[in-house]
């Protein structure tokens, strides 16, 4: 590269791109002929959503909970539940020996 090309480039500034804050609450999808009530009754009576609420409750308001999306939270539940009902007993196993401790 000459003297030249040097003084002539442009000093580029990338701005990295912005996290989406995180999601708050979970969205009740309503189907036709179906009350919005127990639209609602689902999403909170689903197993992984319930999980997702309380661990979501009991976190900071200015620590991890202001970083938690509850939907992906309330999904990794749904995946952990999976994995257990496929046999998968890893995390369960992590959890109870963590109670050990």
């Amino acid at each position: 590269m000459t003297k030249t090309d040097a003084m002539t480039r442009k000093k580029l500034s990338v701005t990295p791109a912005r996290e989406p804050e995180p999601r708050k609450s979970l969205i009740a999808r309503r189907l036709p002929n179906e009350s919005a009530g127990r639209a609602i009754a689902l999403v909170v009576a689903d197993p992984s959503n319930a999980a997702a609420r309380v661990m979501y409750a009991a976190e900071d308001k200015r620590g991890i909970q202001a970083q938690l999306d509850l939907p992906d939270l309330a999904d990794l539940m749904a995946d952990r539940a999976k994995a257990v009902q496929g046999g998968d007993l890893r995390e369960v196993e992590a959890a109870l020996t963590g109670q050990i401790a």
